[in-house]
């Protein structure tokens, strides 16, 4: 291959994954509330390799989407000896987020199949 594509691919690949992370986060909220972690570890255990599956992705987005209203966090006690951990549960207004990012995805995947499969 030339020099620079398998670094342009990357490039792409990170930059597409941003963007599905979004998703990625409020459909295992969709699931139930969670925490930033077991978020991170319900989308490792699903096999995710590039959608959110850092810290540096999850906790930001996790506070971007609290403050535009599409979720809601509080602090739940733990054991005695760890740290309180927050937890976050879509909103109704982030309920509504997730249906239509769900059907714009799904969307895009029918496009791109078919202009794939061209």
């Amino acid at each position: 291959m030339p020099d620079g594509i398998d670094e342009e691919a990357a490039r792409w690949a990170k930059e597409l994954g941003k963007g599905a992370t979004r998703l990625a986060l409020l459909s295992v909220l969709g699931g139930g509330e969670s925490y930033g972690y077991g978020i991170l570890a319900t989308l490792r255990g699903k096999g995710a390799r590039n959608v959110g599956t850092t810290e540096a992705a999850i906790y930001p987005l996790l506070k971007d989407l609290e403050s535009k209203g599409y979720l809601k966090g509080h602090w739940k006690a733990t054991e005695d000896g760890v740290p309180p951990r927050k937890y976050y549960q879509l909103t109704a207004t982030g309920a509504k987020l997730l249906v239509a990012m769900r059907k714009e995805w799904k969307e895009y995947q029918k496009e791109m199949k078919q202009l794939m499969e061209a």
